[in-house]
């Protein structure tokens, strides 16, 4: 008993200590400003009356900076008040139509207005929400659907057939329909009474399903445990109240998901674009003078090779922050990005079960190019064998977690393994003398060719370094004699000139001969998932 109180009793001065910290970076970011008295009362009064929830963040802000705009997108731009009005109209609407604590809403828009309309209404009533995946066909949706219990469906109208091709019978509402019976406009436009107090519900968010059917893994995170790294993103991010953020990563992804509540905690403006185009993601941060850009490592990839017209190139150095996550980003990709840009890049790992693993700054990245960072405050990262026992620095063994931001299990049962107390994230890296972590590859991703073990990541790293290869990907494919054999995709530059024997010479002068894929193809774009991530199953079955 002793032993558990005093454990608690450091605990608590821990988050006490994690909370000046991070005081100080809110109000350097511009969000503990002082409040007007008649604003302070409103909002006290909104946050006892609706209760903790997703929706609160909106609450506030809209109380604060009711005339600021809070979204630019295809449709024009509406300010917090509007937003703040109309997720209270759909939220009310749904509670008259049964929908409330309980319940499960699925999700599944593009990046607009309505994704927000719907999250934020569908959470202002306590109920869970599911986030589905915008490039599901329509058995792998039905498999997801199968694991959940629904009471509705808001989605897009593009995704009309995918439902009627998954044979769900259930409620659907139209998220980006004006004004069309069974939308969200509609239930805007009803004005039912205001519902009562409720719970916070979950917030559902789905594997990538890249080696199997996507996992529901339930986010809820106790306030406290997530103030260490509110506390690090906010005294290390250059972020700033009512600057623009565009966010690039499908707002069902848990990057983009994490940003759209920073966003709403800043009082900014969130610029969203339904699909990724380079030339018009390009027009939209120029238009907007966008100061944070959240984005996966290939958008970064696809904005510098947008060919220069004439005299001119693209500049974003009105950027101050530039956020890759998502997937591994490239040493040299990193390198270009600054040189061409500025030093405004920080890189994020993390999982949707682990929560933020390591953030590494422009310096970070300079002294150590394809570095994932240091640990933020309140989370305990440690290399381990598959003992569980701690590997030094520049030992490569399971990167594995600790943190009150680790999840609590998938939907339906089964979590990630433990090791020792920490949750193995399923990759490998390794910690270098400063504390920086490096991310060798997946658990999953690798290859055991003549009994040498090799992770792609690393071929792809010097496979990228050759001038003209613009992206590169490498898997393992059956070989009779070796058991696995290494092939490489490559996507080469509009005015490269090379062939594969060209790249195998560069890797022999610089890799082991055994990590030299026997095979290297060039091709048009590799397959990837709405997240940016690689297929590599459809490029092993090529």
């Amino acid at each position: 008993m002793k032993r558990l109180m005093k454990e608690r009793l450091l605990q608590g001065a821990q988050a006490g200590e994690y909370m000046l910290i991070a005081g100080v970076g809110l109000t350097r970011a511009g969000i503990l400003a002082p409040v007007r008295p008649d604003r302070l009362a409103r909002l006290a009064w909104r946050s006892l009356h609706e209760g903790a929830n997703f929706a609160t963040l909106l609450t506030a802000a809209a109380v604060r900076f009711p005339d600021r705009i809070v979204i630019e997108d295809d449709m024009g731009a509406l300010s917090y008040a509007d937003l703040d009005a109309r997720v209270q109209a759909i939220a009310a609407a749904l509670a008259a139509d049964g929908i409330g604590a309980g319940d499960t809403v699925a999700l599944m828009c593009r990046n607009h207005r309505g994704f927000v309309e719907g999250l934020l209404a569908v959470s202002r009533l306590g109920a869970d929400v599911v986030l589905l995946n915008t490039e599901f066909p329509a058995p792998q949706l039905r498999q997801v659907l199968d694991r959940h219990a629904l009471s509705l469906v808001i989605h897009d109208g593009e995704f009309n057939s995918v439902f009627v091709k998954a044979g769900y019978e259930g409620r659907r509402v139209l998220a980006d329909s004006q004004g069309a019976p069974g939308s969200l406009c509609s239930l805007a436009a009803r004005h039912e009474p205001a519902p009562g107090p409720r719970r916070q519900g979950q917030i559902i968010i789905l594997t990538s399903g890249t080696t199997g059917v996507p996992k529901g893994a339930p986010r809820k995170t106790p306030p406290l445990a997530a103030v260490g790294p509110i506390a690090t993103l906010f005294n290390t991010l250059p972020l700033r109240s009512g600057e623009p953020v565009l966010i690039g990563p499908p707002l069902f992804h848990g990057f983009g998901l994490a940003f759209l509540a920073v966003a709403l905690s800043l009082g900014s403006t969130m610029v969203l674009c339904r699909r990724f185009e380079a030339d018009k993601v390009a027009q939209l941060l120029v238009m907007h003078q966008v100061k944070t850009f959240v984005a996966v490592p290939v958008m970064l990839q696809r904005l510098l090779d947008i060919p220069a017209v004439g005299r001119f190139s693209w500049s974003f150095r009105h950027l101050s922050t530039v956020i890759s996550a998502g997937a591994p980003l490239g040493a040299s990709l990193a390198t270009r990005w600054m040189d061409t840009h500025g030093e405004n890049l920080f890189n994020l790992y993390g999982s949707t079960e682990a929560g933020v693993g390591t953030l590494a700054t422009p310096q970070d990245l300079r002294a150590a190019p394809g570095t994932v960072g240091r640990m933020p405050l309140g989370t305990d990262l440690r290399i381990l064998d598959s003992d569980g026992c701690a590997l030094p620095a520049g030992l490569p063994g399971h990167i594995c977690v600790r943190s009150g931001m680790l999840f609590e299990g998938y939907v339906g049962g089964g979590s990630k393994p433990m090791l020792n107390g920490y949750m193995n994230t399923g990759d490998i890296g390794h910690v270098d003398a400063e504390g920086r972590l490096f991310v060798e590859g997946r658990e999953d991703d690798m290859i055991v060719s003549g009994g040498e073990n090799v992770f792609p990541l690393e071929v792809e790293e010097w496979l990228s370094a050759y001038p003209g290869v613009v992206e590169v990907a490498v898997v393992g494919v059956k070989d009779e004699e070796f058991g696995q054999r290494l092939k490489a995709f490559v996507v080469a530059g509009a005015d490269a000139d090379f062939g594969p024997e060209t790249l195998k010479g560069f890797l022999r002068e610089r890799i082991a001969r055994y990590k030299v894929p026997r095979d290297i193809v060039l091709v048009a774009e590799l397959p990837r998932n709405a997240t940016g991530k690689v297929l590599r199953g459809q490029l092993a079955s090529r």
